[in-house]
């Protein structure tokens, strides 16, 4: 992929469609990965990191086949890394109900994902911001929950550290 380049990801009922285009719009590839039949997903945030990988953050319910690994959940955030070529590298897949936000990268190949974890199935529910951090390998380093009884984290940035401890 040129550099600027994009990244683009569609889901429809039976389908994850992601896709790569050169900075002048000439298409680089394109992938249809299945949907187990009744499951859902809904991509939320797209990140490209130096060497063209794509993280893609999502909530899903069900199973997406993503050729020889498969992503299920049960209405949960999932985080999905392609190759430049659009081959699934790795799955994280949160354990908790929830939604996912924005995913963003940094200069190290670290991921940031922010996402709302929904605490309960019924009435009183508390919905609980969370950023997680991964490594480029997808090994989640740390989450960081705003502990809150109503809240939504829907995206997310990433500049350094500033400097903090």
């Amino acid at each position: 992929m040129d550099r600027p380049g994009g990244a683009w990801c569609t889901s429809r009922r039976d389908a994850l469609g992601p896709a790569a285009y050169r900075s002048n719009g000439r298409h680089v590839w394109s992938r249809a990965f299945p949907l187990e039949f009744t499951s859902f997903i809904n991509a939320n945030g797209l990140a490209t990191d130096r060497s063209g990988n794509i993280a893609l953050a999502a909530t899903l319910r069900g199973a997406v086949f993503l050729g020889s690994r498969i992503a299920t959940a049960d209405s949960s955030v999932v985080l999905i890394q392609f190759d430049a070529r659009g081959n699934a590298q790795w799955v994280f897949e949160e354990l908790q109900f929830g939604t996912s936000g924005g995913v963003a990268v940094d200069s190290e190949g670290n991921l940031y994902l922010a996402g709302t974890l929904i605490t309960d199935l019924f009435e009183p529910w508390d919905f609980l911001p969370f950023v997680s951090r991964f490594s480029p390998s997808g090994s989640r380093l740390w989450r960081r929950l705003l502990e809150t009884a109503f809240g939504e984290a829907n995206a997310i940035g990433v500049h350094g550290d500033l400097g903090w401890q």
